[in-house]
């Protein structure tokens, strides 16, 4: 694992930290309450040592979601 991993896993909201072959190199998937939480964290990733840019996606609706694991 990394730095940047390293570093973000532990952040406040973030829930998973997944490395993804293209384009990018990771992907988090994060909660927040408000915009304020996502302004803050995004804030906090781009003062990390070399991290180039972000890319927020936000979800607007949920359809499925099923973290368990298979077995």
């Amino acid at each position: 694992m990394g730095l940047i991993e390293e570093n973000v896993k532990n952040l406040p909201n973030v829930c998973g930290v997944y490395s993804v072959a293209g384009n990018t190199d990771l992907v988090l998937i994060a909660r927040f309450r408000d915009s304020d939480e996502l302004n803050d964290l995004i804030k906090k990733i781009l003062k990390m040592k070399n991290v180039l840019r972000t890319e927020p996606l936000i979800a607007l609706d949920t359809y499925n979601e099923d973290f368990r694991a298979i077995v």
